[in-house]
This record gives structure tokens, C-alpha cells and sequence, in this order.
């Protein structure tokens, strides 16, 4: 399943009846498209079970990656792109969905170890690594 950040944000707005009216219709039919929401007539939305289900999972396992204890392994659920060149650059470190991580060190800087590379960011960056925990 393709997660991203306006994804999990539009699940988590159905599931509180909030608005989404600013939601992109791209992002709609992204959700639409894997099973996660459906139509109910004139521009009503809602849940389907599998939403539900992922929602679900989403508020037990989904964590940016500064809240890892360390050495405990992750896989990236995806990460942010409000700041685009940053999303660049950590997929050009080979961080991308699917990707198993884990934390090495906290202080002086967070360390992330991914696959056979190690990099060291600070804690805001590692807020927009988003990650399902074991």
C-alpha cells in the first residue's frame, strides 16, 4: 500500500468527521484507489473497513523517527515532503518507503543506520521520517 503524509491526514479527518474540503483531489482518489475510502453520493466520503483497519494501524505503530529507542528497528513509512529539497536528499541517503532503519545514537546527534549506511541528522529531520514500529 502507497502511504503518504495526505493520505494518513485525510483518514485521520474522515474518522473525525472533520472537514477536508482543502484535501487535493489527487489525494482523494489515491485513497480511493487503494481501498481506503469510498463515495457516498455528493462529495460524502467515507471510511471502508480497510481504512479503518489502516487507520487503526496507523495510530499503533506509525512514529517519526525520532521516537525510536535505540538500536530498535523500523521500516520508513514515508517521509515528509512539506520541505521537498530535504525529501531529496534523504532519498538520495537510500531512505525511502520500505526501507529498514534503526537508531545507533542519540546524542551528541541522532545517528540512523539504513541498510549499510549510517547518517548522522538532526532531531527535526528525523520528525519528518515517518516509520511503522514492530
Amino acid at each position: 500500500m502507497r502511504l503518504t503524509e495526505e493520505v494518513v491526514e485525510l483518514l485521520k479527518k474522515l474518522a473525525q468527521n472533520a472537514n477536508f474540503s482543502a484535501t487535493a483531489s489527487e489525494v482523494i482518489e489515491d485513497a480511493e484507489h487503494e481501498g481506503l475510502i469510498v463515495r457516498n453520493g455528493n462529495d460524502l466520503l467515507s471510511l471502508t473497513t480497510l481504512g479503518l483497519e489502516t487507520l487503526s494501524q496507523i495510530q499503533r505503530r506509525l512514529i517519526s523517527a525520532d521516537q525510536l529507542k535505540l538500536s530498535e528497528q523500523a521500516k520508513i513509512a514515508y517521509i515528509s515532503q512539506r520541505n521537498y529539497s530535504r525529501f531529496q536528499k534523504l532519498s538520495s541517503f537510500g531512505l525511502s518507503s520500505g526501507v529498514p532503519v534503526k537508531i545507533q545514537q542519540k546524542f551528541p546527534s541522532f545517528v540512523l543506520q539504513c541498510e549499510e549506511t549510517q547518517v548522522a541528522l538532526e532531531e527535526e529531520i528525523l520528525r519528518d521520517i515517518f516509520v511503522w514500529r514492530d
